[in-house]
């Protein structure tokens, strides 16, 4: 009893425990179908009508076995462990790193107690459990606590006969694992699909027109006046090869660069010209608070995430229209010349493209738009977007997550070093239209690429030094900060007028405006008329304290 009492301590440390100390508290064990033997070491094996659920001979070594298998380095982590079975690997997991943290979701309360009952441990302190909670409720704790910047540190893993001793059992577990590696795609990943994204775009929108005034990105048009040379840089692995020649052209050529490219600038003392965001801030928006700091311009969309940009400077900001959500009603004007359009094209780099042709620059230099994986990394070492490489990883060993598999997908893509190197369909599907927006550009503009080992782009060359000549220093003077030409009025008014008369009718295109994906769902009947109601009056409820700003 002792074993327990000091457990039950520890795990008070942590305000989330109460509810499962609570439960364990008052669970009372009665013929429990659970029974603890111990082993000539007295380590405990955990059975279930008498079939143990792990090793009976060597449980720590089974534990460190499977550990080991997901995790490669003692790197601080968040580990979800899928039932509580055993423990000894849930311990070890806590030991390699002080840092680590355990969240532990276990259905049945009588193996929790039989657990704490029967072991000892100094990690506790550094455990949240979830007992017997509801699957739509341990979803909404994982989205609360779980912090942006940590969801890279995530891993996930499965007591596998733990969760199979029965059909509820399975159930149990299989559903929430579905559901958490949904979730933590959702986080990892980029806004990229208006179709399920566009209620958060739409939010975004009316956040930054409420809170962060800028101006227009025509500010920037012709700027270089072909004069200085502009260096574009994605996030691709090649670029950790080529630290030391983008310090050296840095000097000399306007950085143009991706946001969850930043980062690996920043890291080694690289300050680039410009930022290009334009997703929702599932990744992008992690370094945008340094971006601030240095005083670094930013190239983005009011569809874009608004909390890093709050109350920066105007003259820091710099927007441009992708014509979508409510981006068709405050770009009111379709003809002014203020409004600058680059449509959405699957992924920033596109945009960014599009925006390194309209500064005008001597020429354009690529480094890091590699749409090929180097050495089974699809980004930068220092790169927010590596998270993207989690996901390919062993880590997800779900059926689910192969669809977002971005490495070793059987394709192979040849690169500026003639090696053929490992793809994915979704990479060398934005490749092609990349090369095809370029192969638009050179014909005004020159293309080359720094770094070998990204995929090979019809007609751009290698970069050749000798022919750059670029000798004087890059200066970059903004003489005429343009405004855009939005009406926020018309804007505001036509939102009130739909959510005041939405009982009565229901306008399809601003329903589609604010999400396509439930308008859809309406149209085809899977959902009511009221269900579709209640859910643009939530999204309604959660933006009016904004609207109140206008």
């Amino acid at each position: 009893m002792n074993n327990y009492i000091n457990n039950i301590e520890e795990l008070k440390n942590n305000k989330y425990n109460l509810r499962a100390i609570e439960k364990l508290n008052i669970y009372k064990i009665k013929n429990s179908v659970y029974s603890i033997k111990l082993n000539k070491e007295n380590l405990i094996t955990v059975l279930y009508n008498n079939k143990p659920l792990t090793s009976i001979y060597a449980p720590i070594e089974e534990a460190k076995k499977l550990i080991n298998q997901n995790i490669k380095d003692n790197s601080s982590r968040i580990g979800i462990f899928l039932s509580i079975a055993s423990f000894y690997h849930i311990d070890y997991f806590l030991s390699l790193n002080k840092n680590s943290k355990a969240i532990i979701i276990e259905k049945d309360i009588e193996i929790a107690k039989l657990i704490f009952e029967n072991i000892k441990s100094e990690n506790l302190k550094r455990v949240i459990i979830l007992l017997n909670e509801k699957i739509e409720d341990i979803i909404s704790f994982f989205d609360f606590y779980i912090a942006e910047e940590d969801i890279k540190k995530i891993i996930c893993i499965m007591h596998i006969r733990a969760s199979n001793i029965n059909s509820e059992n399975k159930n149990y577990y299989d559903n929430i694992n579905f559901l958490l590696m949904n979730k933590i795609k959702e986080k990892l990943m980029s806004l990229t699909s208006n179709y399920y994204f566009a209620p958060i775009w739409a939010r975004n929108i009316i956040y930054n027109l409420a809170l962060n005034k800028g101006y227009s990105i025509k500010t920037y048009k012709n700027i270089l006046n072909k004069k200085t040379p502009l260096l574009l840089i994605s996030a691709g692995a090649s670029i950790d090869n080529y630290i030391e020649k983008i310090k050296e052209l840095s000097k000399t050529h306007f950085i143009l660069v991706l946001s969850h490219a930043f980062n690996t600038l920043i890291k080694n003392n690289i300050k680039p010209d410009a930022i290009v965001s334009t997703d929702g801030g599932f990744y992008s928006c992690l370094h945008i608070i340094d971006a601030i700091k240095e005083n670094i311009p930013i190239f983005t969309t009011h569809s874009a995430y608004f909390l890093p940009l709050t109350n920066i400077n105007k003259k820091r900001i710099f927007y441009f229209s992708h014509n979508e959500s409510f981006e068709k009603i405050i770009y009111y004007n379709k003809n002014s010349d203020n409004n600058i359009y680059f449509p959405m094209e699957g992924s920033v780099i596109m945009p960014a493209l599009r925006i390194a042709n309209f500064l005008n620059p001597k020429y354009i230099l690529f480094a890091g738009c590699d749409f090929c994986h180097l050495d089974n990394k699809s980004h930068s070492k220092y790169s927010n977007a590596i998270a993207l490489d989690f996901l390919s990883s062993d880590k997800l060993k779900t059926f689910e997550n192969l669809k977002y598999k971005r490495l070793n997908d059987n394709q192979n893509i040849e690169c500026y070093d003639n090696i053929l190197r490992k793809s994915s369909s979704s990479l060398i599907s934005y490749k092609m239209h990349f090369e095809t927006l370029a192969n638009e550009i050179i014909k005004e503009i020159e293309i080359f690429n720094l770094t070998k080992e990204s995929a090979k782009i019809k007609n751009v060359k290698i970069f050749n030094n000798i022919n750059s000549n670029n000798t004087n220093e890059k200066n970059i003077n903004i003489k005429d900060y343009i405004e855009e030409n939005i009406n926020e009025k018309e804007f505001i008014n036509k939102l009130e007028y739909f959510i005041k008369n939405i009982d009565n009718e229901i306008d399809e295109n601003f329903a589609n405006m604010i999400s396509p994906y439930h308008f859809s769902e309406l149209k085809e009947n899977k959902i009511s008329k009221r269900e579709f109601i209640e859910y643009i009056n939530k999204w309604h409820n959660e933006i009016k304290i904004i609207l109140n700003k206008f």
